[in-house]
């Protein structure tokens, strides 16, 4: 079998890189800035970036106003002590619209150890983000639903004790009881048409919605 030259490697690998999804950069290390030197198509795709408009810089300019110190800090660390590290990091596009980036680093080293480059890989995850802090934002909501529902309940209880109340009483007015009653009903039934649907809303979210769509 003959083998492949390194020429017509070099061709498939670049090939591959341009076909998969994920963004990839080159940096180098050896330069004070450490620009970056390549990028696949997938990380035009992502960020709305063209080659003129990358090659050459850090890559800290997808950073923006919102972009957390916490996960800045943690490439910094992993930068200084030549270490893989992977971290979810608010960025930004070209256009100035965010998403959310799982940013990995991997250093690239000669002979004796010195880094000499390194590799970053993006992957778009704002779909996932969202679909989590959707649920977490519904998780909330039916807690304060169900919390508010509970204290409702309360409230009809003590009325209808209330109610139970007035009734035994010997001097009670027919007429208040009549107009008690139809307040009291109209209220509970209100409540109760609402408390249904939150009811349904919830089993409907809890059947139809799932983080794993969006992976």
């Amino acid at each position: 079998m003959e083998r492949i030259s390194l020429s017509q490697l070099n061709t498939i690998f670049l090939r591959m890189v341009n076909l998969i999804n994920e963004g990839i950069l080159i940096v180098d290390a050896s330069q004070k800035d450490m620009p970056i030197i390549f990028t696949n198509n997938g990380f035009y795709k992502i960020t709305g970036y063209k080659p003129d408009e990358v090659i050459g810089k850090n890559p800290s300019f997808l950073q923006g106003p919102n972009t957390g110190k916490k996960a800045v800090d943690m490439i910094r660390d992993c930068i200084k002590n030549k270490r893989n590290g992977s971290v979810n990091v608010l960025n930004y596009k070209k256009d100035g619209t965010t998403f959310w980036n799982h940013f990995s680093i991997c250093p690239v080293t000669d002979n004796q150890g010195n880094v000499t480059h390194w590799i970053g890989i993006q992957r778009d995850i704002t779909p996932i983000i969202e679909a989590i802090e959707s649920q977490s934002k519904n998780h909330s909501m039916y807690v304060t639903i169900h919390t508010v529902n509970d204290l409702v309940n309360n409230f009809l209880n003590s009325l209808a004790f209330f109610r139970q109340h007035l009734e035994d009483c010997a001097d009670s007015d027919i007429n208040i009881l009549y107009e008690f009653d139809k307040v009291f009903n109209n209220f509970k039934n209100e409540f109760m048409r609402l408390s249904n649907l939150e009811e349904y809303k919830e089993r409907k979210l809890g059947n139809d919605f799932s983080v794993l769509d969006f992976e």
